[in-house]
């Protein structure tokens, strides 16, 4: 089946994206600091919450790796970024979620960048709706 005529590229289409690529790969770079320890003295995002469970480390995972490939398929034009993006913020989620049953949510607030635990899960729902937008509008194929 043929793709359908595909509209021109918007001019923000770029901007969302390498904000979404830069966002992302900070996130890669926090988990393969913390996995490999490749620079110590660095800090670390996923280190200030208290993953007890390996399925949360997982999810945490998956939502790096499938953000940042959201991420590039959506500067390439390609609709496989819903799906990426969707997927990443619903890993965030669950990952989220395992923090639920540790440590109480007064506790996160108080935590150190309380504000990023939010924008966690906000960045790549986010840009999964705008990706979802510019499928309907033919711009990605």
């Amino acid at each position: 089946m043929p793709h359908p005529v595909t509209t021109a590229r918007p001019a923000h289409l770029t901007f969302v994206a390498l904000v979404l690529i830069v966002w992302h790969a900070a996130l890669a770079a926090d988990y393969l600091n913390l996995r490999f320890a490749l620079v110590p003295d660095a800090p670390q995002v996923m280190s200030l919450l208290p993953f007890q469970a390996i399925w949360a480390h997982v999810a945490w995972a998956m939502t790096v790796w499938l953000g940042l490939a959201g991420a590039l398929f959506l500067l390439w034009r390609d609709d496989a970024a819903v799906l990426l993006l969707f997927t990443a913020a619903v890993t965030m989620v669950v990952a989220l979620a395992g923090l639920a049953g540790i440590v109480a949510l007064p506790a996160l607030a108080e935590m150190p960048l309380a504000a990023l635990v939010p924008a966690l899960v906000i960045v790549p729902l986010g840009g999964c709706l705008y990706a979802r937008g510019l499928k309907r509008a033919a711009v990605l194929h």
